[in-house]
């Protein structure tokens, strides 16, 4: 809807039995959640979903949940109901008990109460213990003022009770089954309440502002820049404010990414990495792994055959438990990384994405002295080789793997202006349908406007938006050279281009091509190895 950039996609899994279900996320910076299914069919998640802006979600998938966060915004997906991350405990407010009829308590009780998911089946940290406490002889207790929370997702309350005579913890006495009830009758003999409740903190929602996630050990980890937080062995919604770990916090650089490979877990700083090294919160040890080595951008994040690969302020490295870390700008074409033919000054905007079928990752960067990603860079992973120098299909705001409904994976391509492209389906460069190619004679030796009235342009959706243009004079030299011309609008027979090109001669005939023009190129090492 509209021309957003979309900014973030992502393939979420579920599992129901044996039943496996993908939702392709698609994320705009106008803040809209939807996604595909593997036919291909749209659905709205949210308008609504996440603030407004170029704030890059960072992605994580575990127990059958996805978490999102992009540094101000922190939610979940279950299934295609977009929830809030975690749950906060509740406030105790005015809930009393008195005692009511004949029954099994027996003490003086303190009463407690917390918030729960039945779906997610997260529960909120306990909640301070009620004003006063109730004394019992053989007595029910009638509970008053039960709080009701405010959050969708709360579907259910759970009620404790301690006998601060006996109990050293409150346990579990009752569950309400809605969130909408505020009064309840609770009775049983204290022997037999077996759950014991969490504590005020231990399941809290994870720390604001973070901004990366990774799941590890059964574990969701991610930060806000200055902490690596750690959530409960299986619980991926349970933070205990005290469950975290510094990332040698005096170098004066934040923490920019996480990326679990094989047994560690790497975290990623911009000019340095470190790797959590062991199984719990008792053994594990941070190390320095790479001083002088981080990441500018964690969406630059790929792995295939057990390497990972990522985009640093040096260029593109690949890396390995066993070989370390090695510079993949010296296989051949090693110019291309360098400041100079990239504006590293906007590296934060760069993806990539794993195009397994061609054996190829492909990095999405922003040429020199361009503000969004204008250029993929094809890297071979098995010959290690770059393919080519540059390809200019068209701008990519970002990428990742999905299924289509055969189970084939395949990348996706997000523009700048609220569409999703499938890369290597077809040889079209995005132009479904309709005039890819023509001639038109030059009005005047500027140009910002082409009609060529045979034309019958695709104008479905947003037509032709975004898509490049190569002009060719008669002598089949290209006259857009440098100028990258782009479509903003379209109808049947007529483009309106970003910028105007100029240096024709009016009168002239041009031929133009629409997205690129058609040449190929095959190479023996390519095919042959």
């Amino acid at each position: 809807s509209g021309s957003p950039a979309v900014i973030g996609q992502y393939a979420y899994r579920t599992l129901s039995g044996l039943t496996a279900t993908q939702y392709h996320l698609i994320v705009s910076n106008t803040g809209r959640l939807e996604y595909f299914d593997t036919a291909g069919t749209k659905t709205v998640i949210s308008a609504t979903a996440f603030t407004t802006g170029d704030l890059f979600p960072a992605f994580a998938t575990m127990n059958n949940l996805c978490f999102m966060v992009n540094g101000t915004d922190a939610k979940k997906l279950n299934g295609t109901t977009l929830q809030t991350f975690g749950i906060t405990r509740p406030t105790v407010g005015t809930m009393a008990g008195a005692v009511g009829a004949a029954g099994s308590l027996n003490g003086t009780y303190e009463l407690y109460v917390t918030y729960g998911n039945s779906v997610t089946g997260h529960e909120s940290s306990l909640s301070a213990v009620a004003a006063a406490t109730v004394i019992a002889t053989s007595d029910a207790i009638d509970i008053t003022n039960v709080p009701v929370s405010a959050d969708a997702q709360v579907n259910r309350r759970y009620i404790y009770i301690r006998n601060t005579a006996t109990q050293a913890n409150p346990f579990r006495i009752a569950t309400i089954a809605n969130n909408t009830a505020t009064t309840v009758t609770v009775d049983a003999v204290d022997t037999s309440l077996t759950v014991q409740a969490p504590d005020s903190s231990e399941n809290d929602p994870p720390p604001a502002a973070i901004h990366a996630l990774a799941v590890h050990k059964s574990r969701l980890f991610t930060t806000d820049g200055q902490k690596l937080y750690y959530s409960k062995l299986g619980l991926p919604e349970a933070f205990d404010p005290e469950a975290y770990e510094q990332v040698n916090p005096n170098d004066g650089a934040a923490i920019v990414g996480l990326l679990p490979v094989g047994q560690i877990l790497l975290i990623h700083k911009a000019n340095a990495t470190y790797a959590l090294v062991g199984e719990d919160p008792q053994t594990w040890t941070i190390e320095l792994v790479l001083p002088d080595t981080g990441v500018v951008s964690a969406r630059t994040y790929a792995q295939v055959e057990g390497v990972a690969y990522w985009w640093s302020e040096q260029g593109p490295v690949r890396w390995s438990a066993g070989s370390g870390a090695l510079p993949l700008a010296d296989n051949v074409l090693s110019d291309i990384t360098t400041p100079e033919n990239l504006n590293y000054g906007q590296a934060s905007l760069m993806c990539a994405a794993v195009d397994m079928p061609r054996q190829r990752i492909l990095f999405s960067v922003p040429d020199s002295g361009q503000t969004r990603n204008t250029v993929l860079l094809p890297f071979n992973y098995r010959l290690q080789r770059w393919e080519s120098d540059k390809w200019d299909p068209l701008d990519v705001a970002s990428m990742c793997v999905a299924d289509d409904a055969n189970g084939q994976p395949w990348v996706w391509l997000g523009g700048y202006a609220g569409q999703v492209f499938k890369w290597w389906g077809a040889t079209n460069d995005g132009v479904a349908t309709g005039t890819v190619t023509g001639t038109f004679t030059a009005a005047s030796s500027s140009l910002s406007t082409l009609t060529d009235l045979t034309a019958t342009f695709d104008t479905t959706g947003a037509g032709l938006i975004e898509r490049k243009i190569t002009l060719l004079d008669a002598d089949d030299q290209v006259v857009t050279e440098g100028i990258r011309p782009r479509i903003t609008a379209n109808t049947a027979t007529a483009l309106t281009l970003d910028s105007a090109v100029t240096g024709l001669v009016a009168g002239t005939v041009y031929t133009y091509h629409i997205g690129g023009s058609d040449f190929q190129f095959e190479l023996a090492w390519s095919d042959f190895g």
